[in-house]
């Protein structure tokens, strides 16, 4: 292993290894074994575990500056706003093994200062959330970012779930959106 490619394996490794079994139930010389290096390199790398993970969720800052970036200003504030819903939501489809990791960290802390980054990146996704949905005139703001993006989780937890025991079919992106435009962005979801 060299250099990047060295600690890219290693924050690969952590994500898969915290994704599967939690970060509790993940010990840095589990990651080290899976990706064939030693203990050593990661604290060289990292310094500790709670370092590597809040080093894993700040990799989420990507896909959330890049949905914001890629609003178009072209178009009226109602489809502004439904594209970011949607691009949100392939985004954490996209990232599904990264968004369980902090909803996880959400329900049992890892640490404060994990638990303060993954709300500062959630605070951080929600004032788009809101300037979009208040400029397209929606009701009860809050709810229905919660109510969506609590559906989104689970959606993913049930797609983990189906995916560790077999199960016929995946839930698919398509179906998501579908049923979030016709469940939260309907005309009554908007004034």
């Amino acid at each position: 292993m060299k250099g990047d490619s060295s600690k890219t394996i290693i924050l690969e490794a952590a994500k898969q290894l915290f994704f599967e079994k939690g970060y509790s139930n993940t010990g840095i010389r589990e990651i080290a074994d899976r990706c064939s290096t030693n203990c050593a390199m990661l604290n060289y790398y990292f310094q500790s575990k709670e370092k590597l993970c809040m080093e894993i969720i700040d990799s989420l800052w990507i896909p959330v500056n890049r949905l914001i970036a890629n609003l178009d200003l072209e178009i009226d504030y109602r489809k502004r706003f439904k594209k970011y819903v949607y691009d949100s939501i392939s985004e954490a489809f996209s990232n599904k093994e990264l968004v369980l990791i902090c909803l996880n960290n959400r329900i049992i802390p890892a640490s404060n200062e994990i638990l303060l980054k993954i709300d500062a990146i959630i605070d951080h996704h929600y004032r788009y959330f809101k300037l979009l949905a208040e400029k397209a005139l929606c009701n009860d703001i809050e709810l229905l970012y919660r109510s969506i993006f609590a559906f989104i989780g689970d959606v993913l937890c049930q797609n983990k779930t189906l995916l560790s025991v077999k199960k016929d079919k995946e839930i698919t992106l398509e179906d998501v959106i579908l049923f979030v435009d016709k469940m939260f962005l309907t005309d009554i979801a908007v004034k």
